[in-house]
């Protein structure tokens, strides 16, 4: 039988295990976000957080929401070449945010 263990370390472990991809594919999205989207949008879009398979953009208004919402298969395409995408990413929500 195994050693007993803090509830506080396991869930600690379990953050550390869930939460490895996340930060790491952002972080590549975001290096190579002007290649995939452009260099116009990529100033006024930003990616900020991943949720399982969604990737959540900011945009600085809702006719750039609009515009990116009509390119969004594209863009969710060039994710998976661009940034070696592991984690298959399968929608994108655009809002309003600070970019």
């Amino acid at each position: 039988m195994a050693d007993p263990v803090s509830i506080g370390s396991l869930i600690d472990r379990l953050m550390k295990d869930c939460r490895k991809e996340t930060p790491s594919l952002l972080a590549r999205i975001c290096e190579c976000w002007s290649q995939i989207v452009g260099e116009e949008a990529a100033l006024e879009a930003r990616p900020c957080a991943i949720k399982g398979e969604l990737l959540l953009v900011h945009v600085s208004s809702p006719v750039w929401v609009h515009h990116l919402h009509f390119q969004k298969q594209g863009i969710l395409e060039r994710i998976h070449q661009q940034a070696d995408a592991l984690v298959a990413l399968k929608d994108i929500k655009f809002k309003i945010g600070p970019i």
